[in-house]
């Protein structure tokens, strides 16, 4: 957060918001092939997204603002079948749905859409909160066994996006909009050395054009992961237990 302190200074901190209430429940069950489970939680008191800064109300700036909200969240395993193309394998499938049921304190710092004192840029495509929020998620991960003496290789393939809404909670997920995918090839050998080569990409919803600053060219405005839209990387990893 950032505020101001008597003086007029302007000052830095981090703000964890305490004294959160969460009453939740989980169901797991078999059906047929799929391996499913569902999950809720209300949470009350807890912390939303919220302005940076000062605005009017709070100049302190000491913490953002709070409420209530629910989650709701349903995903979906299945085995892959074998085929010519693999020996196995697996997917997951999920969706999740979070809602804003009130806002308790500092509503005013509350970085929703239509609060131009939070969120300057007013509406979802420029990354205010909004009420209701839901995105989806995918996990493919086909598998070759023994592609030589002791070593086993899969391809995780993963995506998620922003289906509906930005989440009123703060660092609630995906925006609306906005995909998240990595695609790998990770090699299990002798059952305990593990070495992965990942490509991550992102994209997200932009409302403004371009322009250059000291770290390059980014999007004046935007939605979620539209400041890295031009940030794909790739990393190789090692990894390995004893």
């Amino acid at each position: 957060m950032i505020g101001l302190d008597a003086a007029g200074n302007t000052n830095y901190h981090l703000a964890y918001a305490d004294k959160v209430r969460m009453v939740g429940l989980s169901y797991d069950a078999a059906i047929g092939p799929f391996s499913t489970g569902f999950e809720a939680s209300y949470r009350r008191n807890t912390a939303l997204a919220s302005s940076t800064g000062p605005v009017a109300g709070d100049l302190a700036g000491r913490e953002g603002a709070r409420g209530d909200t629910l989650h709701l969240i349903a995903n979906v395993q299945k085995g892959l079948t074998p085929t010519s193309f693999y020996d196995a394998g697996f997917a997951i499938a999920e969706l999740a749905y979070t809602k804003r049921l009130k806002t308790r304190s500092k509503a005013e710092m509350y970085a929703g859409v239509n609060n131009a004192a939070a969120c300057p840029g007013g509406d979802k495509w420029t990354g205010c909160a909004t009420d209701d929020s839901a995105s989806i998620a995918l996990y493919v991960a086909p598998q070759w066994l023994q592609v030589m003496p002791g070593v086993d290789l899969d391809m995780p393939m993963y995506a998620q996006y922003g289906l509906y809404g930005n989440s009123a909670t703060a660092a609630g997920g995906n925006n609306q909009g906005s995909l998240l995918y990595t695609l790998g090839l990770h090699a299990l050998v002798q059952q305990k050395y593990h070495v992965t080569l990942q490509y991550n990409g992102f994209h997200g919803h932009h409302s403004g054009g371009l322009t250059s600053g000291p770290a390059g060219n980014f999007y004046t405005a935007g939605n979620g992961l539209s400041f890295l839209n031009d940030r794909n990387w790739v990393s190789l990893t090692f990894s390995t237990a004893f």
